[in-house]
């Protein structure tokens, strides 16, 4: 369902991929057609500044699903084997390479209960009137990958080495992520994968959006 392929990743300095007209263009315009309305996320408690956040540990984001075809035809392939092996294809022969304990030769079993939000935003967190981005941060070491800023350390140095929450001063921008339809942007969580968002004062106008990912059942997946 998601059109990446391996042509799309690009290594360094950490494995990811960035592409437009990653859905059938009629299915994304349903999926669009059919995003929560306002009236439902004013129900919907804020947080990380002026965030509304609808996720599958919610009863909300059922029955959003039940009212939804198509957002619970996506949500069914997010919590498939296809969607799995999708990552592998992608990401498989990275792994080693970046220290990951997850072997994809070796047998696995997939629980179908991976952390999937709806989010709106419109005011993010502010830390600072000069910053341009939110803090910079290395995802949750029991995460695989995620689908935005995406940055580099400034020095290149062994794995082990990277701390989660680097300083401002030690990354450099890689690539701006600009919102359009049906784009993604999607990466290997490896512990130099910085990445974050820009951000937002006083906007006029909500961004809507979908984050998923894929989790283990482990401390941590990076060695």
């Amino acid at each position: 369902m998601l059109a990446f392929s391996k042509s799309d990743v690009v290594r360094d300095p950490y494995p990811h991929a960035i592409k437009t007209n990653v859905l059938e263009q009629s299915f994304y315009q349903r999926l669009k057609g059919q995003f929560p309305k306002e009236d439902f996320f004013q129900k919907i408690a804020p947080v990380m500044g002026n965030r509304r956040r609808v996720a599958s540990d919610e009863p909300a984001f059922y029955e959003f699903l039940d009212r939804s075809e198509a957002w619970k035809t996506f949500y069914a392939y997010l919590n498939s084997d296809a969607f799995v092996h999708l990552a592998i294809d992608l990401f498989g022969d990275q792994l080693k390479a970046f220290e990951c304990r997850f072997d994809p030769n070796k047998p696995w079993k997939f629980d179908p209960h991976h952390h999937a939000s709806v989010l709106r935003d419109k005011q993010s967190a502010v830390r600072s009137r000069i910053r341009k981005f939110r803090e910079r941060y290395m995802q949750n070491r029991q995460e695989l990958f995620v689908q935005l800023a995406l940055f580099k350390h400034r020095e290149k140095k062994p794995l082990s080495e990277y701390e989660r929450f680097p300083k401002d001063s030690d990354t450099v921008l890689l690539e701006s992520v600009s919102p359009e339809d049906d784009k993604a942007a999607i990466f290997l969580c490896t512990k130099n994968s910085y990445h974050s968002v820009p951000l937002v004062k006083d906007a006029k106008a909500w961004r809507n959006f979908i984050y998923f990912g894929l989790t283990a059942k482990a401390d941590s997946l990076w060695r």
